[in-house]
């Protein structure tokens, strides 16, 4: 897959997830969700674990806020990037 092809970012999520399957020595499993605005957040890519099972559901419905804000400022304990 090119930059060229990645036309979401559900798309991007599911290339990286792909160059990371490749070697399952280092990366046995993946899992790539996206926070939703309702604080649920859903599944868009995965390797090496089936999508949709117990240890990989669809939705996680509750995403706690303090993960969610994190996320979103990608800063958290002990971050260099003050």
């Amino acid at each position: 897959m090119s930059t060229t092809t990645v036309g979401s970012v559900e798309d991007l999520c599911a290339a990286a997830v792909a160059v990371l399957g490749t070697d399952r020595s280092d990366v046995p499993f993946a899992l790539v969700y996206l926070c939703e605005p309702d604080g649920s957040a859903r599944l868009v890519a995965s390797a090496g674990i089936l999508a949709g099972s117990p240890a990989a559901p669809l939705t996680l419905p509750d995403v706690p806020e303090l993960v969610a804000g994190r996320l979103a400022t990608r800063r958290g304990p002990g971050s260099r990037n003050r």
